[in-house]
């Protein structure tokens, strides 16, 4: 019998640590996470994501986006909820809210390049702003946890069919004409 209980105690673990689990008491709600990528010179795709924690996503493209305007799609709670436990882990209330040009984390930068932002709401509490500019040179790794929760909501919006463009020449159509 002893082994038979240590084998579902593992399989236990191991579920509890892969599924998303809520927020504990002294940890802030998270209630609605949007992600903006800003354009830059040239096709980069111009677009927001937001995801409430009632699962509700809306996507806005703005430019260089497959789907232009507002569209809605609805994910679960729980997908959410993988957001909201990233956010813990990386202890995004704790990160700097710029990393920009004349930023501590960016002193050298190129020009014509996108950046983005991404803006977090917890309940009862005024949103929380974070930006970034993909033209810094010398980016620290100070900048990998918003990459990372930029990349996780984008993931769990699914919504990459959205953005796809076929033609990104920001140019044919004035180079096609007489």
């Amino acid at each position: 019998m002893a082994p038979l209980i240590s084998v579902l105690a593992v399989s236990a673990m191991a579920q509890e640590s892969t599924s998303p689990r809520p927020p504990k008491q002294n940890e802030a709600q998270l209630r609605k996470i949007s992600y903006f990528a800003d354009g830059c010179y040239g096709s980069c795709p111009s677009y927001q994501v937001e995801i409430d924690s009632l699962g509700q996503v809306v996507f806005t493209g703005h430019a260089y986006t497959q789907v232009k305007g507002t569209q809605r799609k609805q994910i679960s709670p729980q997908a959410f909820a993988q957001i909201q436990q990233l956010t813990t882990k990386i202890r995004l209330r704790k990160l700097d809210r710029n990393y920009g040009p004349n930023s501590a984390h960016c002193p050298i930068w190129r020009t014509d390049a996108s950046g983005g932002s991404i803006q977090a709401q917890y309940a009862g509490e005024e949103p929380i702003n974070y930006s970034w500019y993909n033209g810094c040179t010398s980016m620290s790794t100070d900048l990998k946890p918003l990459h990372q929760l930029a990349t996780t909501i984008m993931q769990v919006a699914n919504v990459h069919d959205w953005i796809r463009v076929a033609n990104t020449d920001p140019f044919k159509e004035l180079n096609s004409q007489p």
